[in-house]
This record gives structure tokens, C-alpha cells and sequence, in this order.
């Protein structure tokens, strides 16, 4: 998962000049934030002018709950607990995004014999985690994954976006997470609809760092 921003970068200002009088291309990157890689995290996003950083978390105790050996020997509600401290760990020590990501990434890959992901389960971290991504004046995404998998929701999920616009978010930005071309902007419609019934009458888009607000 190690990126080569300089050969990104080539690439992307060769399509950026190809596609100029079709679709605006932007320079982003999404960061996965650990307590271990802090220093080079931060010199990697001033290193570069992008216009978008995305700070997420994926590794809980090093590992990854993707994998589902990473939550043998632990009890599920003692997992969530864990990814969601070191998370706000992560967003106390690292102020160099835009928005943070799939915020309740771990949700999509808890067992299947234990109990359903619901916000109220951690709500005291998840709570301290938005009012200090506001604080900072930084934002979350909608993340449409979940809809195309058994999880079934987006991350985060709609208790949690609820949550957000009740302490005052009203940034947000709505991604695909697309690995193959043909999921780019998949389940936008719905990550609409479901963010209006949160909410929210506007999403954003990043240029420079900066948000453009646009209608749903």
C-alpha cells in the first residue's frame, strides 16, 4: 500500500491535459493514519499540493479487521472499542486532511456471529471523535462501499451522519471507494437520499483543500 506520489502525479497530469475540456481531474490521496507513521504522514502531505486528503483508519493493534484472523482471541465489543480509541488518538496528533473517511470502516467486517455495528455501542468515542474533527474544522465522508456488500450501509452509517449534522457538521463529501472503474459514483443516488433524511442539503467538493458546496 506504499504509493509512488511522484509517478502518480505524472499520470495524472498526462489525463488531467488529455480530458481538460471534459471532466475536472483533481490531485487527492487518502492517508491511512497510524500512531507509528505520524511524522512521515505529516511530511507526506505537506510534501505535495494536493487538493483533497482523505485521513482514514484501517489497522486496529496493527492489524487489519478486513482480516477476519485479526479478531481471533479478542471479543468483538472489546475490538470496536480498541479501533475507535486509537482513532481518535489519530485525529488528536494529525490535522493535515480534509475529511475523514468511512469513519465506522470496521462495522463492514465484524463476524457473522456477533451482534450488528449500531453507534450507541461506542457512542462516548464516536461522539469525542466528531466534535474534535469539528473543532478542527474538518469534515467526514459518506462512503458507499457498505451498499455494495452484505454490510449494506454506508459508512459511516446514517446514526452516526445524524449525529454529525446534530453537532453542527454540515460538510460532507459523498465517495465510492471504487477499486474497478465500473464502481465510480456507485449508489450516489441513495448516499442523496440518505443523507437529506440526515440532514444535509449539500455535499462538497475539494479543490486546493477548499470545499465547494453543491446541491443534493
Amino acid at each position: 500500500f506504499l504509493l509512488n506520489v511522484d509517478s502518480y502525479l505524472y499520470e495524472l497530469l498526462r489525463v488531467k491535459e488529455r480530458y481538460a475540456d471534459k471532466i475536472g481531474i483533481f490531485f487527492g490521496i487518502e492517508i491511512g493514519l497510524q500512531k507509528s507513521c505520524l511524522r512521515k504522514n505529516i511530511i507526506l502531505s505537506k510534501a505535495h499540493e494536493f487538493d483533497f486528503i482523505i485521513a482514514s483508519s484501517h489497522l486496529c493493534m496493527g492489524k487489519d479487521p478486513y482480516y477476519p484472523s485479526s479478531w481471533e482471541g479478542t471479543e468483538p465489543a472489546v475490538y470496536l472499542r480498541a479501533y475507535f480509541e486509537e482513532m481518535l488518538e489519530n485525529v488528536k496528533t494529525y490535522i493535515g486532511y480534509d475529511v475523514y473517511g468511512h469513519l465506522d470502516y470496521i462495522a463492514r467486517y465484524l463476524p457473522a456471529d456477533a451482534p450488528r455495528f449500531s453507534y450507541m455501542d461506542c457512542k462516548d468515542l464516536i461522539d469525542e471523535i466528531l466534535k474534535t474533527i469539528l473543532q478542527q474544522e474538518k469534515a467526514i465522508e459518506c462512503n458507499t462501499s457498505g451498499l455494495r456488500s452484505s454490510y449494506g450501509k454506508t459508512n459511516p452509517c446514517a446514526e452516526i451522519l445524524t449525529r454529525y449534522r446534530e453537532l453542527g457538521g454540515e460538510i460532507i463529501t459523498v465517495g465510492a471507494d471504487a477499486h474497478k472503474p465500473e464502481d465510480i459514483a456507485a449508489n450516489f443516488d441513495e448516499a442523496a437520499e440518505l443523507l437529506k433524511s440526515c440532514g444535509f442539503s449539500y455535499y462538497a467538493t475539494y479543490e486546493k483543500h477548499l470545499p465547494t458546496m453543491h446541491k443534493l
